[in-house]
């Protein structure tokens, strides 16, 4: 098996990490997508039963992933996860930046279709340590290979290539978001791209993410 994983091309390792990582995500936006289209909304109030698969399912990729970069010789340094006052502070604006970008495109997109965004985040019932689980393992998890990785795997066709496809598949992740996925969650991905590609830094998209998340899913019974 590792004598397998280690000869395998760049190309097909990057599918092998992205269907080890979100085989369940991929699975379930192509479920959101036909649920959409036959009219069916499945989108669901956040509750901690199904917040603790999700933790691990993360939790169990990113062990495998960091399985396949011992055998591969990656430098996981590279990533950048080291937190300073200074990174922290500027993922601080950056959760300020990815913030406005979603209102202004929310309001335009309204603007164009009314009611077709929705401004305020879906019912959550985590619970305060769910919640800070939560938010210690998602961002990391995400900005670590829907960043990370993507970016520096597909850093050689180029900085628009790289980051578009980052920030696409983020946004097919959200595919239960509707229309919400592409006008806010594209956006965001696409901030987190181009910081990265500049920066080579995480850390700061962690926090930025952590931030976002904070308001996202903080207990509440409905959105109002």
């Amino acid at each position: 098996m590792k004598s397998f994983i280690r000869n395998l091309s760049a190309s097909t390792e990057f599918l092998l990490v992205v269907l080890v990582c979100f085989w369940w995500g991929i699975l379930g936006s192509i479920r959101g997508i036909v649920s959409r289209s036959w009219g069916v909304n499945s989108a669901a109030a956040i509750t901690d039963s199904g917040t603790v698969v999700l933790l691990i399912l993360e939790l169990s990729s990113l062990a495998a992933t960091f399985w396949i970069a011992r055998i591969r010789g990656w430098s996981l340094r590279s990533f950048d996860l080291h937190p300073t006052w200074r990174s922290t502070g500027t993922g601080s604006l950056l959760c300020v930046a990815i913030a406005s970008s979603r209102y202004v495109c929310t309001v335009l997109t309204n603007a164009i279709f009314p009611g077709a965004v929705h401004l305020l985040p879906a019912a959550s019932h985590l619970s305060p340590p769910m919640l800070i689980l939560t938010l210690a393992i998602n961002p990391v998890f995400e900005e670590m290979i829907e960043t990370g990785y993507f970016v520096r795997s597909l850093q050689q066709h180029g900085m628009w290539a790289a980051v578009l496809a980052s920030a696409l598949f983020r946004a097919f992740l959200h595919a239960h978001l509707g229309v919400n996925a592409i006008v806010v969650v594209f956006p965001i991905g696409l901030i987190f791209g181009l910081v990265y590609w500049r920066w080579r830094q995480l850390w700061p998209l962690v926090v930025a993410h952590a931030l976002f998340d904070l308001y996202a899913l903080f207990p509440r019974s409905h959105a109002t």
